[in-house]
């Protein structure tokens, strides 16, 4: 089964080329090979681009032999490789992880950008209640003495209003001398 090389990821090729130098018996196989058999539209370069990047992933699993012709020898155990998900595995938790940092990333640029002006926000909030709690602190000063003088007034019209009732009520008895000498009469 040939399949485009540009249509599938890196990790797939690599288990590909993994999987046919399993199933071949002498375990040696030259990059042409790879070419002729498993990828359509894939260059020399582009084969012997996904084997170093196979020895490069420091797993031992194959050995290459760079010349005029490149040998590939299996030096490591594939197949258990190959059963845990092999490079497709590895590339798709590259490629989670990569999603998660970026993520992370927008999420440290909006925290950076949006704190000072929230701590602003906040701030001026906090002077506006300060502010406030002392304006009404002052009210509640002023309605108290508003309220005592309030009190004083109403005591002195209570004393006024009786020692004016008195008054009246003093010369209520001092009948004047027109209205007695009718009376008397």
């Amino acid at each position: 089964m040939k399949l485009d090389i540009k249509s599938i990821s890196n990790g797939k090729a690599k288990d590909i080329i993994l999987e046919s130098i399993v199933r071949k018996e002498n375990n040696l196989k030259q990059t042409k090979e790879f070419q002729k058999e498993l990828f359509l539209n894939a260059t020399l370069d582009d084969v012997n681009f996904l084997l170093k990047s196979i020895v490069d992933s420091k797993l031992d699993l194959i050995k290459v032999n760079f010349g005029n012709e490149t040998y590939v020898t299996e030096i490591g155990h594939i197949n258990p490789f190959l059963k845990n998900g092999g490079f497709e595995k590895i590339e798709a938790e590259e490629i989670q992880k990569n999603r998660k940092d970026i993520i992370d990333f927008k999420i440290s640029n909006f925290k950076y950008y949006t704190f000072w002006p929230l701590f602003l926000f906040a701030f001026v909030g906090f002077g506006f209640s300060v502010s406030n709690f002392i304006s009404n602190r002052k009210n509640q000063e002023n309605t108290k003495l508003k309220e005592q003088r309030i009190e004083q007034m109403e005591l002195e019209l209570t004393k006024l209003q009786t020692s004016i009732l008195n008054q009246k009520n003093l010369d209520s008895l001092h009948n004047p001398k027109g209205l007695t000498k009718k009376i008397d009469k």
